[in-house]
């Protein structure tokens, strides 16, 4: 077990895996606040939390998996989207690309506090 983690501090190999995580959450996060977007909990790391209407993510669903998260109202919810040192940044432009497509249809949901 101890190999696994002297490999994965070796020439900051954890930083690089995570930084490469944390930059495709942010991007993915600021993409989606750019269409008007808002989030349960600012995004601070390769977890983030958009609220989304209920429709879109049922679109959204049918080609990518995700955890819905809770209920905002009646018509939105939270999902949680995770990032990690696989994510390729060509996948988040895709989902961001099918949200977009999306979005134009869709009313904004209110800012949850």
């Amino acid at each position: 077990m101890g190999i696994q983690f002297l490999e994965l501090f070796k020439n900051d190999l954890f930083f690089e895996l995570a930084t490469h995580a944390n930059n495709m959450s942010f991007k993915l996060a600021n993409e989606i606040k750019k269409l008007g977007y808002n989030f349960l909990t600012e995004p601070a790391s390769n977890q983030i939390f958009p609220i989304l209407p209920d429709d879109l993510i049922a679109k959204l669903n049918k080609k990518y998996d995700f955890h819905i998260w809770c209920r905002v109202d009646n018509k939105n919810s939270a999902i949680r989207l995770v990032t990690s040192w696989a994510t390729k940044e060509e996948f988040v432009d895709d989902f961001i690309i099918e949200i977009e497509e999306n979005a134009s249809k869709q009313q904004k949901p209110k800012q949850f506090r």
